[in-house]
């Protein structure tokens, strides 16, 4: 194929590009109004799959036409090819088109010694003679820029993507059996066969999949030490569901488009979408596999993980599928995970006909003039003065409707909102704080001594009796009569500006929904007066409950006064009926919490009774030397490997036991224990795993679980110090 033809191509597609485009803008703003009607009709599965409809959009070369098409409304829909089409004549000079039609190509049909490229394609420099001159100009600076910007994003994304990737592989370390255990029952459950390496590493901040095709998964060493094993089994569900539903190769085909439609925001704008109503639609998958007691749960250890790891969406990353989102996001998701119902991930008519009318309507052309023939009558006229250009847009600019509605802290009008803005923002009032604080529960007193700094470094010294727990990023150190015991690593604690720019009130639907703001300093009780809203949000969400009962004296400072009744959740947990507290009125702190039973009796209190703001502090008590938090890592690294430990999925069988473990499998009606040096590997029966293992002195209980439709999970328990081991159902 010669240069001219190759540039020909090259022209048409960059007209597609430009075509296809301007459709698919009008596609996201179809797609918007839908979300909008339907917001509360089609289920989190539906939401996402409208955005496949504009991903085929803007992949296909060639769609029909049709009178039905949504293009018939607009006139770029009918003739918006003919103008650029005219400006492409205007580009390739005229001897191109006689050239085109003869083959083969000679210099002597030239005027001879001259190379076809540099005659046949003229460049910008070319003196312009009309106005369809600078047309044609301009379409072909255009042209070059477009494709500079290609070229330019689509190295930055390569680059982005290995540095990242080089970083990962250069932290990874192994995972706890444990943790392994819980990640391969998760894949189980999700029917994922293919094998996925499972490592944690520091180049993260928050648990991530990565790869499409040789997926991994990765988890952020601190995650794995702070959450819970049926926290940690939640985040596994919501990245497997990720890969069971094909999510990042659908990121990275978005991704790709992106990069050649680079020049539209609509676009861009519409993946940020996307990327927000696929993790509502993991959601969706990964609450159909938990019971509805878990669902809750399931909402609260996401806000825990969005708290300390969120960020935004990253179009440098379309390799990942990670936690992220902000906080007008995380509110949609717990809106879904409240309301979810067990049926809503199936199929449904509402959902299939909306995609069926949406792609009636977008994925087809206006009726009228092809483009093949569109060029034909521009040849025609290319010798004629008539300019073609299209009719005025008579439509209407599409208007998307905001979905949620934002109140900022800063516009809080009424007393109660104010309140508790003041709680969220206490930590902001001052520098450091240190003081006594006496606690009553269950009727035993308890009291707790408190240096606490705030700010850009937070840090914690808290010592209740002979117990003192240091929280210095990043790493949490506790010690007992003196003595070092534990040190865990923690994670890089939030910006304040990260909660200046989170509002912590939100309205969805007409509802006042909150979210609390944990103390970035790790103080433990502490942290109940001087970041007081995570533990005072339960008491106060429900305005119709509480009232504001005046103002008061406390430590010789002016506290606000309010309470009401518990809401029916925390009189069952408290055992109360009743709340007080009182607030300082200039920082916000929670001075004293008084909870009341039936006959007005104080069930439980909290109450400061020494207080120094922006007082000098002990800076010895936060130090927590390097050298002893690693000792103390690897230490606790060792221990965890001598505990015991369930290990699930591909076990490795010991020769010596080959024979027993054929026939416990040609047993699959009842489940088989081989002991074997000091290992009992277990076969449960047919559609079991094995949940966990219960200890009673010396004697065990495997407690088997329903493996749904992954069949039989064999398994292997180490350490376990036991003279017998029996099966038992969940």
């Amino acid at each position: 194929m010669n240069v001219g033809a190759l540039y020909l191509l090259f022209i048409d597609f960059f007209k597609w590009v430009l075509s296809s485009s301007v459709m698919s803008a009008v596609f996201v703003g179809l797609i918007l109004i839908i979300k909008w009607i339907l917001k509360h009709k089609l289920k989190p599965k539906w939401h996402y799959m409208l955005w496949l409809l504009l991903i085929l959009r803007l992949i296909l070369p060639w769609t029909p036409e049709s009178s039905f098409s949504v293009f018939n409304l607009f006139p770029f829909g009918q003739n918006h090819e003919t103008k650029i089409n005219k400006m492409n004549m205007q580009v390739i000079a005229p001897e191109l088109d006689a050239l085109v039609k003869s083959e083969p190509w000679s210099y002597e049909e030239l005027g001879g010694g001259v190379s076809p490229a540099t005659e046949l394609v003229p460049t910008p420099l070319d003196t312009p003679r009309s106005l369809d001159d600078y047309f044609a100009v301009a379409f072909q600076i255009c042209l070059l820029v477009w494709l500079a910007g290609i070229v330019l994003l689509g190295m930055y994304t390569i680059r982005i993507n290995k540095r990242f990737n080089r970083r990962i592989r250069k932290k990874a370390g192994s995972v706890d059996p444990d943790i392994m255990h819980i990640f391969e029952c998760c894949k189980e459950e999700l029917s994922i066969r293919k094998p996925i390496p499972f490592v944690q590493s520091e180049g993260v901040s928050s648990p991530t999949l990565i790869g499409f095709m040789k997926p991994i998964m990765v988890m952020p060493e601190n995650t794995l030490h702070t959450l819970t094993y049926e926290e940690l089994r939640y985040i596994f569900l919501h990245e497997m569901a990720h890969v069971k539903r094909k999510d990042i190769a659908l990121n990275w085909v978005m991704n790709v488009l992106l990069i050649i439609h680079w020049f539209n925001p609509i676009l861009w704008y519409a993946y940020y979408r996307m990327r927000e109503d696929q993790e509502i639609a993991c959601d969706a998958l990964v609450l159909t596999y938990l019971n509805p007691e878990q669902s809750r749960a399931y909402a609260e250890t996401i806000i825990k993980l969005l708290e300390s790891y969120s960020r935004p969406v990253s179009f440098q990353h379309p390799g990942i599928a990670t936690l992220s989102g902000n906080m007008k996001q995380l509110k949609r998701r717990m809106m879904m995970i409240k309301q979810f119902k067990k049926g809503s991930y199936r199929w449904s008519i509402l959902g299939l006909a909306t995609l069926i009318l949406l792609g009636g309507v977008a994925l087809t052309n206006a009726k009228g003039t092809s483009q093949s023939q569109a060029e034909v009558d521009l040849a025609k006229e290319t010798g004629k003065e008539k300019e073609i250009r299209p009719a005025a847009a008579s439509a209407a600019p599409v208007e998307i409707p905001r979905i949620e509605e934002v109140v900022p802290v800063t516009i809080a009008s009424d007393p109660q909102t104010q309140i508790l803005d003041k709680m969220r923002y206490s930590v902001e009032a001052f520098a450091t704080v240190k003081g006594r604080l006496v606690e009553i529960y269950n009727g035993q007193s308890q009291t707790t001594e408190f240096q606490v700094r705030e700010g850009d470094q937070p840090a914690s010294y808290v010592k209740i009796g002979t117990s003192e727990t240091v929280s210095s990023y990043p790493y949490l150190m506790d010690k007992y009569n003196g003595v070092v015991g534990t040190i865990r690593r923690l994670g890089n604690p939030l910006p304040v500006s990260f909660f200046v720019n989170h509002p912590r009130i939100e309205v969805i639907n007409g509802d006042k929904h909150s979210t609390a703001r944990s103390d970035p300093a790790n103080s433990g009780i502490a942290g109940t007066v001087i970041s007081p809203e995570q533990n005072a949000l339960g008491f106060l969400e429900d305005y119709k409950l509480w009232s504001i009962q005046g103002e008061d004296t406390l430590l010789g400072r002016s506290v606000i006064v309010f309470g009401g009744e518990l809401s029916s959740y925390f009189k069952t947990k408290h055992k109360a009926e009743t709340f007080k507290m009182w607030m300082d009125k200039q920082t916000g702190m929670l001075l004293k919490r008084e909870e009341y039973d039936k006959e007005g009796g104080v069930t439980e209190s909290i109450e400061v009774v020494e207080l120094e703001l922006n007082a000098a502090l002990d800076e010895s008590l936060f130090q927590i030397p390097e050298e002893l938090a690693e000792k103390s890592l690897r230490e606790q690294a060792e221990k965890r490997a001598l505990q015991p430990r369930v290990t699930s999925g591909d076990v490795a069988i010991p020769e010596a036991i080959n024979s027993k473990w054929e026939d416990a499998k040609d047993n699959s009606e009842q489940t088989s224990i081989i002991k074997y040096k000091g290992a009992w590997y277990i076969y449960p029966k047919k559609g079991y795993l094995v949940n966990n293992i219960e200890v009673d002195g010396r004697e065990g209980k495997v407690i088997l679980n329903h493996a749904g439709r992954k069949g039989t999970i064999p398994a292997v328990a180490e350490n376990y110090d036991l003279d017998s081991l029996t099966p038992e159902d969940l």
